[in-house]
């Protein structure tokens, strides 16, 4: 009797037994492999979109913002356009991008790049800017608007092919704000147009220096011409600030006063010599660069 008891109760163990395995078993299939599992979505980078309006900066709606972020996700041209602009906007990475309402290119100067919305995108961005900056052309057709198939499609008038001075004057533009984005202030004195905008002179006491940053530009140059000066930008603005400070503090009538004359040189016209002014130029290294004028009336308002 008692075997058979131990009998059965072995038996009652292994079948408990192989009823746990059996579960185990289950629950392991019953895993998602590694095949089965959801990937998760990347994250799409969104760039903010911001204007410049008269020097300050204007901040786009999200959507706004969000739309012309997705066009300027596209394909970029690796060279610059030989286009106008007349519209500024900036990403949340400090970069400036030109804009051309008439044709819809965005030029990145900095970067030598440009990339050319569609008519479709164009009407669109236009619209958007418009709203911010009456400057910017609006097309008077948004891309959502139906046109009555019956009427005649209102006539348009052809964008006239630019002209050789046009296109000069357009590498001029280009040349000048990529050398403003990429010298620093020690590398030259002043950039400008010359010749009716057809050209641009630099004025540089390191044309060497320069002339590298030059040989970086992917963009058609312009005629460049090269004038050599004493003095820097960085070193004008400081002799500037310190002239203005003496002259302001001490009340002096003074008209003329620019950082850099077409020598390199900053001019003002004074009623008199004042002996802090005259200690600035005699004893301060800063003084060299600044060209003074007495006569005996200041002829147009003093500035402040």
């Amino acid at each position: 009797m008692k075997k058979t008891l131990y009998l059965v109760a072995l038996a009652c163990v292994i079948a408990l037994a192989g009823c746990t395995d059996t579960q185990s078993s289950s629950e392991v299939e019953s895993l998602p492999t590694s095949s089965e599992v959801a990937p998760v979505a990347p994250v799409e980078e969104k760039i903010a979109v911001s204007l410049i309006i008269d020097d300050e900066t204007v901040e786009l709606s999200a959507e706004d913002s969000e739309i012309i972020s997705e066009i300027l996700k596209g394909e970029w041209e690796q060279t610059p356009s030989n286009c106008y602009n007349n519209a500024t906007i900036v990403t949340d990475k400090d970069k400036e991008i030109k804009y051309h309402s008439e044709c819809g290119n965005f030029n990145d100067v900095e970067s030598g790049k440009s990339i050319l919305a569609t008519e479709e995108q164009k009407n669109i961005i236009n619209n958007i800017l418009g709203n911010y900056n009456s400057d910017v052309m609006v097309n008077p057709v948004t891309p959502t608007e139906p046109i009555n198939p019956t009427e005649p499609t209102p006539a348009t008038t052809p964008t006239p092919e630019p002209t050789a001075e046009d296109i000069e004057i357009m590498k001029s533009t280009n040349l000048i704000d990529f050398l403003v984005a990429n010298l620093s202030h020690n590398q030259y004195t002043e950039a400008h147009y010359a010749e009716g905008m057809t050209a641009v002179i630099i004025k540089t006491p390191d044309q060497e220096a320069v002339q590298k940053i030059i040989d970086g530009y992917n963009g058609e140059l312009p005629k460049v011409i090269f004038k050599e000066t004493p003095y820097t930008k960085e070193t004008l603005d400081k002799a500037l600030t310190a002239v203005r400070k003496i002259l302001n503090d001490n009340d002096v009538m003074y008209t003329g006063l620019m950082s850099g004359n077409d020598d390199g040189y900053i001019e003002i016209v004074v009623e008199e010599i004042i002996p802090q002014l005259q200690e600035f130029l005699d004893s301060d290294p800063l003084g060299k660069c600044v060209k003074v004028e007495v006569i005996d009336e200041i002829p147009i308002n003093p500035a402040t």
